[in-house]
């Protein structure tokens, strides 16, 4: 999207270091489940008004809110085979909700406790606690969901492999002089959260690294002052 105009597109990253936007996709999910207070329009604001455009999840649980919210934005619906989907997501985001790696650093490190508080909730949600058992029902009600919400006219069924001609001639923006983008979505994400959690951990062991400094030093002065005391 951002080749395209759209530099500020949200994407699951966006949230990832903003406390602030996984406190507000929290309410959002709470008022979903009609555990919280009304999200409407003024709070969807809050979180995406600065946006040109939004992809992926979070977001893609709230089609139905947003789609109300803004019933002058064009919707993509990226189609794709249900079994290629499910094989792309279980290798990435369902493989981050069981990652041990996620929950040990969300007992240490807040901003992966924040993180990790929406994320668990958004994905249990989506999946009812299951995507080996629900992710493709899942998968087919949304698309069926956006379907049925969205008017013809801002609606545009998309493959990727069609390029980029009828998704721009949806958006109104020019084709750019450049060839459609591919890559190893499954990798680059693996690799992208396996770096982002290499710099968390680090930084926990810098803020506890001094008190374990400072206790082993005690430990080590009782035990040199009881081996002296044992020694006269």
């Amino acid at each position: 999207m951002k080749i395209l105009g759209f530099n500020e597109t949200y994407h699951m990253a966006n949230a990832v270091n903003n406390l602030k936007d996984n406190e507000l996709w929290l309410d959002a999910i709470n008022a979903k489940t009609q555990d919280g207070k009304h999200f409407g329009r003024e709070q969807w604001d809050q979180l995406l008004g600065h946006c040109q455009a939004v992809t992926d999840f979070p977001a893609a649980l709230f089609a139905p809110e947003l789609i109300s919210a803004y019933p002058e934005a064009k919707v993509v619906l990226s189609n794709r085979d249900v079994d290629q989907w499910y094989r792309s997501i279980k290798r990435t985001i369902d493989w981050r909700y069981r990652d041990p790696m996620l929950f040990l650093l969300s007992l240490v490190d807040p901003p992966s406790a924040a993180w990790s508080r929406m994320f668990y909730k958004m994905w249990s949600l989506f999946t009812k606690g299951d995507f080996a058992l629900h992710g493709k029902r899942a998968f087919r009600e949304h698309y069926q969901g956006v379907r049925e919400l969205v008017p013809p006219d801002r609606l545009l069924e998309y493959r990727v492999s069609e390029g980029w001609e009828p998704l721009c001639s949806f958006l109104d923006v020019e084709i750019p002089d450049c060839p459609f983008p591919a890559g190893n979505e499954q990798e680059s994400f693996r690799q992208s959260l396996r770096a982002l959690d290499r710099t968390r951990a680090l930084a926990v062991l810098r803020k506890i690294l001094p008190w374990l400094l400072a206790i082993t030093t005690l430990v080590l002065s009782m035990l040199i002052t009881f081996w002296y005391k044992d020694s006269q």
